[in-house]
């Protein structure tokens, strides 16, 4: 009979700290991009930013952690800078008031389901086309 000791190595599947600090850095970079251009009006970046992370992260969950990421980071951290300088629950309750809720978060959160929104289906466009694998006889009906 033969006693086997018991595993003491932790299993972390490629998660140590190389890789926490390369997802921290792509998810603080990618936030960068989208806060600045959304500073410039380019709110259609947000996708772009998404497409980039979904083709060139290797890891699916990484990539869409910083995709997504990214994108309600992107806008809700300028959002979270603007209510630090200037009172805008006056203007969220205004916009808020025109969709219909007497509630001023009502417009912060929309604000936040649009960039995740966004960043989501730039990172599934991104993760599509890195998965594509077009067939080298063509397609059937080129034949």
């Amino acid at each position: 009979m033969t006693v086997h000791a018991p595993r003491t190595a932790v299993v972390t599947h490629g998660r140590g700290p190389r890789y926490l600090a390369r997802a921290a850095l792509e998810l603080v970079g990618a936030t960068a991009v989208v806060w600045i251009a959304l500073g410039w009006g380019a709110w259609w970046v947000t996708l772009v930013v998404g497409v980039v992370v979904g083709f060139t992260v290797r890891r699916t969950r990484r990539a869409w952690v910083v995709g997504v990421g990214a994108g309600l980071l992107g806008w809700g951290l300028p959002l979270a800078w603007r209510a630090l300088g200037a009172p805008v629950g006056g203007a969220a309750r205004d916009i808020s008031s025109l969709m219909g809720y007497s509630v001023a978060g009502v417009a912060l959160l929309v604000t936040l389901v649009v960039g995740g929104a966004l960043g989501a289906c730039g990172t599934w466009l991104g993760r599509a086309a890195r998965a594509y694998r077009p067939s080298r006889h063509g397609s059937a009906s080129s034949r």
